[in-house]
């Protein structure tokens, strides 16, 4: 990595973003900003990244910093700033913009060398879901206060707790109405149950992440994906949230839960993979269990 040419801030100072580029060069606009003058790479962050999907910023209780690349639309590419932060040869600068135009220094960071980013899900700003690189970075200066140690097992917690999951998918316009279906349908099924139902927390290894199920019926073992629509796509996003939580559950059963009867072709695709079908018909639920094999 090479050595800063130019540059005399100290963690915790503030001034104008404008002042910042004046000094230092680089692009106002851009997250990851490209500083000659200083022979470095200015990172900034803050809440209104938010907006872009930019939710996996921040300080980790291991002690290093996560920061989501940039590309506002579509799938980010290891290109530009994504491509500068990965090569690592470079001293890399954080900034957090705390309004009005002004931003905090936070330190200096390298990028992890054995593990520089992993990828994951997020939103982008026209709210579909598409992969974002997100660096792990480690400060040599003061950053900011690690956050509360995050969970590295799986755990279980109830169903009224709804923390966003990397396995969902928006739905552009119709999303309220979407979530709104599938939390009706899961009150419904745990009041026809008459037991207390839960999900599951997976955290996802090596990263910042933690992936959320729908139902856990710890009675039985079964794990559950809830969906507001019968249609095949999400019949089958059903399907692989279920094979891609159960390396990580180890349920005894599992099943979809629906709003009404799919269709007799994909009640088919789900016993094929061993996944009853349940769903919602005149007040009650009806099991599609799949037939029992015979060795």
């Amino acid at each position: 990595m090479t050595a800063l040419l130019n540059f005399s801030l100290t963690p915790g100072e503030r001034l104008k973003r404008r002042e910042l580029h004046e000094r230092y060069g680089g692009s106002r606009q851009n997250g990851i900003s490209s500083a000659p003058r200083s022979g470095c790479i200015l990172l900034f962050t803050g809440d209104a990244g938010h907006q872009f999907g930019y939710d996996h910023d921040g300080p980790q209780a291991d002690g290093s910093f996560h920061y989501t690349g940039e590309g506002q639309v579509n799938d980010q590419e290891l290109i530009r700033g994504n491509a500068a932060i990965a090569r690592g040869d470079r001293p890399l600068l954080l900034f957090r913009m705390v309004g009005g135009g002004v931003v905090e220094y936070l330190g200096r960071l390298r990028v992890d060398a054995e593990q520089p980013y992993y990828r994951t899900d997020a939103p982008d700003r026209t709210k579909a879901i598409r992969s974002v690189l997100v660096f792990k970075l480690w400060p040599l200066d003061r950053v900011s206060e690690p956050l509360p140690a995050f969970e590295r097992s799986v755990r279980q917690v109830p169903l009224e707790r709804h923390e966003t999951t990397s396995g969902r998918v928006e739905v552009r316009t119709e999303t309220v109405e979407f979530w709104r279906r599938e939390a009706g349908l899961v009150q419904r099924y745990q009041a026809f149950v008459g037991r207390t139902l839960v999900r599951n927390a997976i955290p996802l290894p090596g990263t910042a992440v933690t992936m959320w199920t729908d139902i856990y019926d710890p009675m039985t073992g079964e794990l559950i994906e809830a969906k507001g629509s019968a249609a095949r796509f999400h019949v089958r996003m059903a399907l692989g949230q279920l094979l891609d939580y159960k390396r990580s559950v180890n349920p005894k059963s599992l099943a979809v839960l629906l709003h009404e009867h799919p269709g007799d072709d994909l009640v088919s695709l789900l016993h094929e993979n061993n996944v009853t079908c349940i769903h919602e018909t005149q007040g009650t639920f009806v099991r599609l269990s799949p037939p029992q094999r015979r060795d």
